[in-house]
């Protein structure tokens, strides 16, 4: 189950869903066969999982372990992604409008194209920002 959601919970190609069921809708990593899982904190592990294209609107992240998941051309706003590890993470073309990285890590992370970019908030906090995401 999805431990770190907010409002109606995550929307995956247009379907609210609040669990991760091998063959359905939800977070996986590497394969379609294994679920997301969460952290001893409430976090949401979801290292290498492909998010592309997802809608996670409102979603609420904090404390997630998101190392190299892919998050491309993805709707993130308003995602809350405080105190987050996305180092290597890719959100080339997602709309971040609104979306929360204080405290996050973002070494590595990839921000080309992005949408939203003036409205991140949490960025004089988050570590390793890139230039890209303060030009």
């Amino acid at each position: 189950n999805f431990l770190a959601r907010s409002g109606d919970g995550v929307k995956i190609d247009g379907t609210t869903t609040t669990t991760s069921t091998p063959g359905g809708s939800g977070f996986f990593v590497f394969d379609q066969s294994t679920p997301a899982t969460t952290t001893p904190g409430g976090g949401l592990v979801i290292t290498y999982a492909s998010l592309d294209r997802a809608d996670l609107s409102d979603a609420d992240l904090a404390v997630c372990d998101a190392r190299f998941a892919r998050f491309i051309n993805a709707t993130l706003r308003g995602v809350n992604f405080s105190d987050c590890d996305l180092r290597g993470a890719d959100f080339t073309g997602a709309d971040l409008t609104g979306a929360n990285l204080a405290r996050a890590k973002l070494e590595g992370a990839i921000f080309a194209d992005i949408r939203g970019q003036g409205t991140i908030k949490g960025l004089g906090q988050a570590e390793g920002v890139s230039g890209e995401l303060l030009d």
